[in-house]
């Protein structure tokens, strides 16, 4: 199980509604956190996209799930 969905926290409301297509740059973004087991310790990965031209616009790798996007990490 990797959702816990019996919880009082806030829920956003789903603004995509599963339409991932976009008509212009910047108009959606998506983004997901992954993590990965190393020899020292975890290793949190996340990536923001865009949708509209579906690439990568930031990315942000850090030991700990509060990883913040800086202008270093964006190409």
């Amino acid at each position: 199980m990797t959702t816990d969905s019996n919880h009082a926290y806030i829920l956003s409301d789903n603004l995509l509604d599963r339409d991932f297509t976009a008509s212009e740059l910047g108009k959606k973004w998506v983004s997901d956190l992954a993590f990965v087991s190393t020899l020292q310790g975890w290793l949190y990965v996340t990536i923001i996209m865009d949708l509209f031209g579906q690439r990568i616009i930031g990315w942000a790798i850090s030991e700990t799930m509060k990883a913040i996007l800086h202008d270093k990490y964006r190409f």
